[in-house]
Parts: structure tokens; sequence; C-alpha cells
């Protein structure tokens, strides 16, 4: 069974912003700022037009039930996140930073694909916190049932680059010995 939302502790994405986008939350709704990993494409339409629910979990398991999930850490909104094949965006991942109304939440530790059927009106809950951090060291998950409990305040597009290739066509990070190599080429000359 679920927990209060008081057991649900402070939320990571929350710590990190400065004060002044902080206060752009309602404490009395139990609203925070969460990521949401997806691709160029989705995000820009979700963006625009807000989120389509009828497509929540149609590209990953879901674990807690049908609903939109949600990461207080941009790594693990990291992981859902897909590059772009095609299009302006080719090679680019996105995310999102929205502002999440909570309300009463039930903490579950254990996955539970029936978690949605205690949420939304008349029920006794408003959203999943998925505390996977607790038993098995991993990410926390939240899950809201209604795209009216969601507002997408930032989309993120970003290109992700390694200090060693590890994919074709993936930039590198530049680095010193690098550097240094260029230098050399240049006495070649």
């Amino acid at each position: 069974g679920g927990r209060a939302s008081a057991m649900m502790g402070s939320v990571r994405s929350e710590a990190a912003l400065p004060r002044h986008v902080r206060r752009r939350c309602d404490p009395g709704l139990n609203e925070v700022y969460l990521f949401h990993g997806s691709h160029p494409r989705a995000v820009t339409s979700i963006a625009e037009d807000g989120f389509d629910l009828d497509l929540s979990g149609s590209s990953t398991s879901a674990a807690y039930g049908r609903g939109a999930y949600f990461s207080e850490c941009s790594s693990k909104a990291d992981e859902y996140s897909k590059d772009q094949e095609d299009g302006y965006y080719k090679g680019y991942y996105a995310m999102l930073l929205c502002r999440v109304i909570l309300g009463k939440v039930q903490v579950l530790a254990e996955f539970d694909t029936e978690a949605c059927s205690r949420l939304g009106e008349g029920q006794a809950f408003d959203s999943t916190l998925g505390d996977r951090e607790a038993v098995a060291n991993t990410y926390r998950e939240f899950v809201v049932p209604s795209a009216a409990q969601i507002y997408p305040e930032y989309a993120i597009i970003y290109e992700r680059m390694y200090r060693r290739p590890r994919v074709r066509g993936l930039r590198n990070f530049p680095s010193v010995a690098a550097d240094e190599d260029d230098d050399d080429d240049d006495d070649d000359d």
C-alpha cells in the first residue's frame, strides 16, 4: 500500500533551482519541478499542445501503470531521451522541465502496475512516487494520471558529448592531449 505524501521527502530538482523559480510552485498543491525525457519532436509537441496521456507508457514500460512519468534527476530523464533520427534535430536529445502537481502522493517501494487505479478524482491519491531509491539504490519516479497536473515550462534540447568516441557521429569533448596533437600537426606544415 501507499504511505502519506509527508513520507515523500524533498525533491532534488527543487533544491537545485534558484529561490525565485521555486516560488512559482504552489506548496499547497504539492507542486514541484520535475524532468520528463523524450525526443525533440515529442518535446516540442508537448511544449506546444500539452501531454497526450493516451500515449503514456507507449515507448517504455509502465512500472506503476498508466500516467505521465517524471524524475527529479535530469540523468534519469536522459535515460528516456532519444535522439532525433532525421530533420532539424538529428542527433539531438530532449527533455522537459515541468511544473507537476503531485497533491497527495502514494509512496511505493515496489513496482505496482495497478498503482494508477488509486489515482485521480474520487481516489485516495493524486500521484505515485515509485521510491526505487529506497530499496534498489536507483532513481525515484513520479507518476501523475492527468495532463491537467502538468505544465511543461522548459523544453531542453541538447547534444550528448563524450570524452571518448562511443557511437559514430557523436562529438567528443576537446582534450588537452588532442590540442597538443593538433599543435604537432601544425609544426609539420
